[in-house]
Formats: structure tokens, sequence, C-alpha cells
């Protein structure tokens, strides 16, 4: 499963004068090509091998050990580490936190190898800052805050934002920042313990 985005159409512009520079660039002889942002949010419920899924982040520590060539030196040998992130607080990775190597839904089920069956999350690139969070428009976009946030499904929580939300930025229909843990990926509701 792919999702790629490409921008297309037209510039968002307007007259130059001024200080227009400091909000674009020069794209004719008085227009401005003003700064815009492209930000998308994807909401997806994805089940792998049935219900029963975990998430599972792998990353990599270095560990010393002896050379084995050369006893009297230390080597740092780099190890895999696994981790099931077990709460809504550990699934979510805000724009300039680390995120592991590997993050990946796992199937309650095992491959030939002994492996579980499951699905990497790739993330390729991301917008980067949106508005600052003391913005009082901030909240219409607060989906933006995070690379990646994983919750489980909740009915009531069908939707991570609304296309209303450009209209009246104030006061926004749907408030990612505070509804309990809209996400950008969904996990069944037996995912969670409890």
């Amino acid at each position: 499963i792919e999702a790629k985005v490409h921008a297309t159409g037209y510039p968002s512009s307007s007259f130059l004068h001024g200080d227009g520079l400091r909000y674009g660039n020069r794209v004719w002889e008085h227009t401005l090509g003003t700064i815009q942002t492209h930000s998308i949010n994807y909401k997806v419920d994805l089940d792998v091998g049935g219900v029963k899924n975990s998430l599972v982040a792998h990353d990599m520590a270095f560990e010393m050990a002896r050379a084995p060539w050369n006893p009297e030196q230390q080597i740092e040998r780099p190890r895999l580490t696994k981790r099931v992130l077990d709460t809504e607080d550990q699934a979510a990775f805000r724009l300039q936190s680390k995120i592991p190597r590997y993050i990946y839904f796992a199937a309650n089920s095992k491959n030939k190898w002994g492996h579980q069956r499951g699905y990497r999350i790739q993330i390729v690139s991301f917008a980067g800052d949106h508005v600052p969070e003391a913005s009082s428009m901030e909240r219409a976009i607060s989906w933006a805050r995070y690379k990646l946030a994983v919750t489980r499904r909740k009915e009531e929580e069908p939707t991570s934002t609304s296309i209303y939300n450009q209209n009246d930025p104030w006061t926004p229909t749907v408030a990612f920042s505070e509804i309990t843990w809209v996400v950008y990926l969904l996990l069944p509701r037996t995912w969670w313990p409890g």
C-alpha cells in the first residue's frame, strides 16, 4: 500500500509591493508567489491477518564487545532492538522527535522463518513545522503536530479533521488535539489491552 502526493496546478500569488519578498518569491513583473504549505492527514483502519495486531518498533543499538581477532580491543557491535508500543502515547511521534528505523503492524501469527507477519509503516517525508502551537488557529490543524500517531479504533471518533476547519480555524469543527487521540492510522479496538 503506497500513497504519493505531488503538487500540481498554479501558485498562490498576490500583487508584489512593498516588502512582499519577505513572504514569497517574485514570479512575474508585479506578481509575488506567496509561501504556501500543503499538509495532508490520512486516517487508515488496518487489520493484519485478523484483528489481534500489535505495533512494533525495531531500531538499532550498539553494544560493546571484545574484537574476536584482537581481544585487547573493543568494538561497538550493532544489534537489533524490538519494542512493542503498548500505549497511544508510545505510538505518537511528534514532528521533532526521533522515530524508530522500522515501525510495523504485526499480526498474531508468524511466517516460516519465525517472524511476525506485518506491514511496515514507512514515512519518507513530512511537511515539517506547521503554525506555532500557541497560535489561535493551530487547533484547526493540530494533527500536523505529528509525523505519525497510532491509536486503537474508536467508533465515536470517525474523523481526525474536517474540511470546514479551513473556513473558521479559530473554532474548528473537529479539533484533533481535543478528542481522545484521533489518528493518522487506526488499529482495531482489540489492539490495546483492556
